[in-house]
C-alpha cells in the first residue's frame, strides 16, 4: 500500500540519497528523492492540516453531532423499547399475582404469555445492557443464569418452613412477605427462574401441581424483575 510504499522510500533514503543524487542529473529530482528529503512536518499539506484555523471547529461540530445522534438513538430507540419491558413486566406481576391467588388454566396460560411476552421485551434491548444498567445491577436482576440445583433446593427449604397461618393463602402471602425481605442471590431469581419453575417438567404441568411456595415465589420473581425494569 501507500504506506508501506513511502516507509520503504523512508528507510531507503537513510543510506541512498547521496547515491540517487549521483545518479541524477545535475538540477534534476525524482518523486521518490522528494519524498525522502521533504520531512513530513515540512510538507504544505500537512501544515495546513495542523494549523488551520477550522480546525476545531470541525472537531466540535462532530462532537455535536455525535450527541445529536446519541440523544436521538436514545429517544427513538432505546426509551420506547424500556418502556414495553415496564409494561411487561407489570402484566407479569399481575398475572403472576392473580395465577398464585387463583389457580386455573386460565390464570397458568395467562402467566405463561406474560412471561414470553417480558421475555422478547428484554431481548430486544439487550444491546443495551451497559452503562448503568449493567453497573447498577438492573441487568443481572431481570436476566441472570439461573442455578436450576440452588433453586430447586430453595423451594424444598421453603417448603418446609413452618407456618403459623391455617389457610393456604394466608401461608402465601406469609411467604411472599419473608421472600421480600431476604437477600437472595440473583442465580435464584429473573426471568430464567420463573421459566425453571413453570416449565421445568418434561410434561406440561397442570394448573393445581404448582405448591404454595412455588406459586408465592412466581410472585416474588415477578415483582422483582418489575422493580428492575422501572430503575431503567
Amino acid at each position: 500500500g501507500v504506506f508501506t510504499h513511502l516507509l520503504c522510500l523512508g528507510l531507503l533514503g537513510t543510506f541512498s540519497n547521496s547515491a540517487l543524487a549521483e545518479q541524477l542529473p545535475t538540477g534534476e529530482t525524482s518523486l521518490e528523492a522528494t519524498i525522502i528529503e521533504a520531512p513530513l512536518s515540512e510538507s504544505p499539506s500537512f501544515q495546513a492540516s495542523t494549523t488551520s484555523p477550522s480546525a476545531a471547529s470541525l472537531d466540535a461540530n462532530r462532537i455535536q453531532e455525535l450527541h445529536q445522534l446519541n440523544e436521538q438513538f436514545a429517544t427513538a430507540v432505546v426509551i420506547p423499547t424500556y418502556q414495553t419491558l415496564v409494561e411487561t413486566t407489570s402484566q407479569l406481576t399481575r398475572a403472576s399475582n392473580t395465577y398464585s391467588a387463583a389457580p386455573s388454566e386460565a390464570t397458568l396460560s395467562n402467566l405463561k404469555t406474560a412471561w414470553m411476552d417480558t421475555q422478547s421485551a428484554w431481548a430486544a434491548g439487550i444491546a443495551f445492557e451497559f452503562g448503568p444498567v449493567h453497573s447498577l445491577g438492573y441487568g443481572r436482576v431481570i436476566a441472570f443464569p439461573t442455578d436450576t440445583a440452588g433453586l430447586t433446593q430453595l423451594l424444598e427449604t421453603l417448603s418446609k418452613t413452618p407456618s403459623e397461618t391455617s389457610s393456604e393463602t394466608e401461608a402465601v402471602d406469609s411467604l411472599s412477605t419473608q421472600l421480600k425481605q431476604a437477600n437472595i442471590h440473583v442465580s435464584l431469581k429473573g426471568l430464567g427462574a420463573i421459566e425453571h419453575i413453570i416449565y421445568s417438567e418434561e410434561q406440561p404441568r397442570l394448573p393445581g401441581s404448582f405448591s404454595a411456595t412455588e406459586r408465592a415465589y412466581l410472585s416474588y420473581l415477578a415483582a422483582d424483575i418489575q422493580t428492575a425494569a422501572c430503575g431503567l
